[in-house]
C-alpha cells in the first residue's frame, strides 16, 4: 500500500505530471498491488476493492475472478480514476453470493456474518438461495424461511422441510432489524404464520399430509386463535374410501364398538395413513380438531331451505328475521349427524 501511496502523491506535483503519466504507462500491467492475505503482489486487472467488512468473511474467495483489497479511500479512488478498478457492491455481490454460500453451508458463522453485513448494507438479496436452514441446505426467501427467537423445539418432517425451515440454530439475528429481515426474506417466529402455512401445505399434492399432522402435534398450539384456524383448514385421514377430508364440514369419529353400530357408514380416522406410533396422542389432538367421540355436530357449507320441504322452518326464520321469504340460503349451518337407527347410546350422548 505504500507504494500505490506514494504513485498516487506524485500526481499531485504538476511539476512531475510527464514522470507521473509516464510511470503509469509503465505499471499497467505490473503485479505491483500488495494483497497481504495472500501475500503476493498483482496487477490492476487481478483486484476488486472492498470494504474491512466485506474483507473480514469473503477474503478467501476471488469475485469475478479478482482479489479482493483493503486500502484507504484516497489510494481506492486513484486505481478506480486510473485503471477502472472496481468496487464489491450489491450488483457484483448478487452475481457471485449464491457460489460462495453453498462453498459455506458447513460454517453457520460465514452467514451471520454475512447477514449482518447485507444488513448494514442496506442491501436486498431476499430472491438469492444464501440462507442457511437447520439441515444445512440453502434457501431462498420465497421457501418461508423462519428466525428461531424465543420458541420451543420444533422438528420439522423431511417431506416439508424444504417447505417450512427454521434458519440454523447457530446463527444468531440479535442485530439485525425486522426491515432488514425483509430484505433477507427471513421471517421472525412466529407460531401462527408457521402454522398457517403449514395448513396450506395440504393443497400441494408433493406433501406427505401425515408429517403435517405430524408437525401440527409437534408445534403444541395454546392459543385459542391458531387452534381455531387450525380447526377451519385441517384435514384428516378416514377409513372409508383412504381420503382426507374436513372434520368440520364432515361427522368424523374415532372408532369405537358404540359408534360402529351407531354408523356402520361412517368416517372413521385411518391410523395407518399416519406415521406416528401413539394413538392415544392421535386421539387428544383430533379430538381438538372436531373429530369425535360421541354424535358429531358438524357445518353444512351450503344448507338451502325452502317453503315446499321444509315450511315450518321458513315460518321460523320468517318471524324470527323480519322478512317474507319462501327460500333461504344458510351457510355453516350446525348438522347432528342424525344415524339411521337412534338407540340409548345416542341418547345418552346427547343428554350428557
Amino acid at each position: 500500500e505504500e507504494l500505490l501511496q506514494f504513485v498516487a502523491f506524485l500526481r499531485k506535483d504538476k511539476k512531475l505530471t510527464l514522470l507521473y503519466n509516464s510511470y503509469l504507462q509503465k505499471i499497467r500491467e505490473q503485479k505491483f498491488i500488495w494483497v497481504e492475505h495472500l501475500q503476493d503482489y498483482y496487477s490492476p486487472e487481478e483486484i476488486i476493492l472492498c470494504d474491512k467488512d466485506a474483507y473480514s468473511f469473503l477474503k478467501n474467495y476471488t469475485i469475478n475472478n479478482k482479489n479482493l483489497l483493503v486500502i484507504n479511500n484516497d489510494t481506492s479512488q486513484w486505481l478506480a480514476d486510473n485503471f477502472n478498478v472496481s468496487t464489491l457492491n450489491e450488483f457484483i455481490l448478487r452475481a457471485h453470493i449464491e457460489e460462495i454460500a453453498e462453498r459455506e453451508k458447513g460454517n453457520p458463522m460465514f452467514f451471520e456474518t454475512l447477514y449482518q453485513y447485507i444488513s448494514d448494507e442496506g442491501y436486498t438479496l431476499n430472491d438469492k438461495k444464501i440462507l442457511l436452514g437447520e439441515d444445512s441446505n440453502l434457501y431462498e426467501g420465497a421457501d418461508k424461511v423462519f428466525m428461531h427467537g424465543n420458541r420451543q423445539e420444533i422438528q420439522i418432517p423431511q417431506s416439508i422441510q424444504n417447505k417450512i425451515t427454521m434458519l440454523h440454530s447457530y446463527i444468531s439475528m440479535e442485530n439485525i432489524s425486522s426491515s432488514s429481515l425483509k430484505k433477507l426474506g427471513i421471517k421472525p417466529f412466529n407460531q401462527e404464520d408457521i402454522v398457517d402455512h403449514a395448513l396450506e401445505l395440504f393443497d400441494d399434492k408433493g406433501i406427505n399430509k401425515s408429517d403435517i399432522i405430524v408437525f401440527l402435534m409437534g408445534i403444541k398450539v395454546q392459543s385459542p386463535t391458531i387452534l381455531n384456524n387450525i380447526r377451519y383448514k385441517v384435514l384428516v385421514p378416514v377409513v372409508k374410501d383412504e381420503e382426507w377430508i374436513s372434520p368440520l364440514y364432515d361427522p368424523v369419529y374415532i372408532e369405537s364398538e358404540d359408534l360402529k353400530i351407531l354408523y356402520p357408514e361412517g368416517h372413521f380416522i385411518n391410523y395407518d395413513a399416519i406415521d406416528y406410533p401413539d394413538r392415544d396422542a392421535l386421539n387428544t389432538f383430533f379430538l381438538q380438531l372436531n373429530v369425535w367421540n360421541i354424535p358429531a355436530l358438524y357445518y353444512v357449507r351450503k344448507n338451502t331451505v325452502s317453503s315446499s320441504t321444509t315450511p315450518k322452518h321458513i315460518s321460523f326464520l320468517n318471524k324470527n328475521s323480519g322478512f317474507n321469504s319462501t327460500y333461504y340460503t344458510l351457510n355453516n349451518d350446525r348438522k347432528l349427524d342424525f344415524p339411521d337407527k337412534v338407540n340409548e347410546f345416542f341418547f345418552r350422548s346427547i343428554i350428557e
